[in-house]
């Protein structure tokens, strides 16, 4: 709905929902291709159990979002990307939230 209102035409973007970590045939579909950017609102623990899955969907030069984090455990979750081969580039605190912006390590 958001890209109809942006007048941003299908054909610009991919959209899935579902879990990559339960589905492979969800994964499957996704990883025909690398992607520039990821998203992933959710709870710590499962956005650590896909670092591996956003390593192979990253694109090289690709930025991934990470959000939905308490800020209690931002900073697990930033060691624990940056174990997996990724730098933090920032980090926004909201209340008791937090978001990463994550790239490719050595980017």
């Amino acid at each position: 709905e958001n890209f109809a209102v942006n007048h941003i035409p299908k054909s610009a973007y991919d959209a899935y929902t579902g879990s990559i970590t339960d589905d492979k045939a969800l994964f499957d579909t996704i990883s025909r291709k690398k992607y520039g950017l990821l998203c992933a609102n959710i709870v710590a623990d499962v956005l650590m159990s896909m670092a591996d899955s956003f390593r192979i969907l990253l694109d090289d030069d690709g930025y991934g979002v990470l959000s939905g984090i308490l800020q209690t455990r931002a900073q697990e979750v930033a060691s624990h990307f940056e174990k997996h081969g990724f730098s933090v580039v920032e980090r926004t605190d909201d209340g008791d939230w937090t978001a990463l912006l994550i790239a490719h390590a050595g980017k």
